[in-house]
């Protein structure tokens, strides 16, 4: 596992379209995500903590900030969290959202996803 150009900052948030992944740092992001390295040739969406939008390519086992979708609101990823998490996990509904900034938004949903 590696990158192209330079890394995301974490936490991260990595949709392999089976789950969504909550990776706190790049050493956790290398090790989880080598069960997600196949033949397969769909890149799969990368948040990081500054909601940048980065692309997995599991074909080539990389991490590259030349994705499709380069940015994401906060709504955006609360909407993404809520429609993927499992049904059992809890929905994230924060009171204010102004006054979160993307990086709360994105460490809030990666401790989610990683509570189950």
């Amino acid at each position: 596992m590696d990158f192209l150009i330079r890394k995301p900052r974490f936490p991260a948030i990595v949709d392999t379209r089976a789950e969504l992944l909550g990776m706190r740092s790049w050493t956790e992001c290398q090790t989880r995500l080598r069960n997600f390295m196949s033949s397969d040739t769909d890149a799969k969406p990368v948040i990081d903590a500054s909601a940048e939008g980065f692309a997995f390519h599991p074909d080539m086992a990389v991490i590259s900030p030349l994705a499709l979708r380069k940015r994401w609101s906060k709504s955006e990823i609360i909407a993404l969290y809520n429609d993927r998490k499992n049904s059992n996990a809890q929905r994230y509904e924060p009171a204010s959202l102004s006054n979160r900034t993307l990086a709360r938004v994105v460490a809030d949903v990666v401790e989610l996803l990683n509570e189950r």
